[in-house]
């Protein structure tokens, strides 16, 4: 059954089909669903009347550097006018919650709705959404003690040690949302499906799943 088929839409059927295998699987249902799945009026989005903000300038060269990862067959053209929106909505979002904190991998979030292609305005009030709910924590001043995090799960621990890598060695994938270790775009969308249809904490979740994955093979390959 076509969720939008109803009024108003059948959202428990529009995140069924969010999660199951291959997500939502065209761009255009994408464009439709990930708004609805947010409870997010399209009509009703708040405006920003200025967009200065300290980290302005720090912005702009996360920005700037980040046009080396767009997809090579965009014209020079419509990279342009990518960056110059993803600059716009990012600095939308600090100047609305002067509470929040940028990081470096923010921009690679919102770059995944830009280039679905969502519009400027669309993007930002799914980011909107997700600053408040979804990756709130990831914005507080203090992320920094997530450094300290220490694992309870012996297992975990020891493979983490062989591995001779950081605690904290998968946070970048929950700060970007695995944008910067999925490089299939299909994959990253599906993910994407996921974690909008899912509780805010699934991009931990995924992460978990992850690492066990890896212990495993870990395990058989000393065995």
């Amino acid at each position: 059954m076509d969720p939008f088929s109803s009024d108003p839409v059948d959202i428990t059927s529009l995140r069924g089909q969010a999660l199951t295998k291959g997500g939502l699987l065209c761009n255009e249902l994408r464009r439709r669903a990930w708004t609805k799945l947010l409870g997010i009026n399209i009509y009703n989005i708040p405006s920003c009347s200025h967009l200065d903000h300290k980290d302005k300038n720090q912005v702009i060269l996360d920005v700037n550097r980040c046009g080396r990862c767009l997809p090579k067959e965009l014209l020079i053209e419509r990279i342009n006018s990518i960056q110059d929106s993803l600059i716009r909505v990012l600095l939308r979002l600090l100047v609305t919650h002067t509470d929040l904190c940028y990081y470096q991998g923010l921009h690679d979030v919102v770059l995944t709705f830009l280039l679905l292609p969502l519009n400027e305005n669309i993007t930002f009030a799914i980011m909107n959404v997700l600053v408040q709910y979804h990756i709130r924590d990831c914005l507080y001043p203090d992320i920094g003690r997530t450094k300290e995090l220490r694992i309870n799960d012996s297992q975990l621990e020891s493979f983490i040690t062989r591995s001779e890598c950081e605690y904290y060695f998968s946070l970048s994938w929950i700060l970007t949302w695995y944008s910067h270790v999925v490089y299939d775009r299909d994959d990253l969308l599906m993910l994407t499906d996921l974690f909008l249809a899912s509780h805010p904490l699934m991009p931990i979740y995924v992460a978990t799943v992850v690492d066990f994955i890896w212990i495993n093979r870990d395990q058989r390959h000393f065995e």
